[in-house]
């Protein structure tokens, strides 16, 4: 019983949890020349890949909105090197539009277009 309970309460947490999704998810191109980063993939399990032309850096992300407003994150990003925090860049997320976000970390922007 109690198995078949959580069975039912899982499959509701997938089925609903689906539009509860994060907007930022997804793959978003660098429209902006001020980095060398030309590509940031936002994943639902809290990666963050930063792709140049050459290599790309795999990060563990946390961005919350406040209630008020659901076009600004704020949080931070964490390189992970053996187990450890290696450093952590405090993050600011904004909404330009709906295909277009502003992202700063460490007080660099980059302007992203979703892909």
């Amino acid at each position: 019983m109690k198995t078949t309970f959580l069975a039912v309460i899982f499959s509701l947490g997938i089925i609903f949890g689906r539009n509860n999704r994060a907007p930022y998810i997804g793959k978003w191109h660098n429209i902006s020349n001020t980095s060398s980063i030309k590509e940031v993939v936002f994943f639902p399990d809290k990666n963050v890949k930063f792709s140049s032309r050459t290599s790309s850096m795999l990060q563990r992300y946390s961005l919350l909105s406040p209630e008020e407003n659901k076009r600004k994150f704020t949080g931070f990003f964490e390189i992970i090197n053996a187990g450890k925090i290696a450093k952590k860049s405090p993050v600011k997320l904004m909404f330009l539009e709906n295909d277009i976000i502003e992202l700063q970390i460490d007080g660099k922007k980059l302007l992203l277009k979703k892909q």
